[in-house]
């Protein structure tokens, strides 16, 4: 295993999302929809991995693959209580707050949805959402069962999180913590592998949060994401803020 990533599973609060809530043991409930998964900000695991539920979806974007899922799961519970229609406009996400409405666009056909995530997953590597059916449907993605697609988070009335910051400014989230001495190892390690413009944001529910940019293009962001991928984290997020510390 690759020295950061020895950094980072030992490091007690790992999540490579906007925020934490307090650590608690969880296991997914077995007979949650796509993966099980519980609705809430506790922490849960899956499979063997710990993810922490984020305390808000303001100015999320986060770019992956998607898949979806049906009939198998369909009438069975969701990780936030509901029962899963297959034929309703919702999805699966592993941190976000449930519910969250978000914006999906497909960007292999430039078809958009707005979904509610209410339940957990998926799972599986390299994905960051799970479609309902009829999702996947209106996004395209029911054929070719994965897509590449961009994920926002919406206000109620539809339009993207605003917030309190200017938010002029991309970076790639490459991990938070709990611990400010544990993000300080992280931000020493990326500046130690050569990656330039590395902060540490102290969110106002005590989490330390290590970005690295301003990216200027998404060019510069797929690069980035490959870099920090070779170090061995691999699930960044694309966040927004205010400009960098001078």
């Amino acid at each position: 295993m690759k020295l950061i990533g020895r950094v980072l599973l030992l490091a007690g609060c790992v999540i490579l999302a906007p925020a934490c809530s307090v650590i608690r043991d969880a296991a997914g409930f077995p007979g949650g929809g796509s993966s099980g998964g519980r609705a809430g900000t506790d922490c849960y695991t899956q499979f063997g991995e710990r993810y922490c539920p984020m305390v808000s979806a303001e100015g999320f974007v986060e770019t992956g693959m998607a898949s979806w899922y049906g009939e198998e799961f369909h009438g069975r519970p969701t990780a936030l209580g509901e029962t899963y229609n297959m034929h309703a406009m919702t999805a699966a996400h592993k941190t976000l707050p449930l519910p969250t409405r978000v914006r999906v666009t497909n960007l292999e056909n430039g078809r958009r949805a707005e979904l509610r995530v209410n339940d957990r997953g998926p799972f599986v590597k390299g994905r960051v959402i799970d479609l309902s059916y009829a999702a996947a449907r209106k996004l395209g993605v029911v054929r070719p069962g994965t897509a590449r697609v961009r994920i926002e988070a919406l206000e109620p009335g539809g339009t993207r999180q605003s917030g309190s910051v200017a938010r002029a400014y991309a970076y790639l989230q490459a991990g938070a913590f709990a611990s400010r001495g544990n993000a300080l190892i992280l931000h020493q390690q990326l500046q130690q592998a050569g990656i330039s413009g590395v902060y540490i944001r102290h969110k106002g529910n005590g989490v330390y949060a290590v970005w690295v940019g301003p990216l200027e293009n998404d060019r510069e962001a797929g690069r980035l994401e490959r870099k920090l991928a070779d170090l061995g984290i691999s699930q960044t997020l694309r966040v927004f803020g205010d400009a960098p510390p001078q």
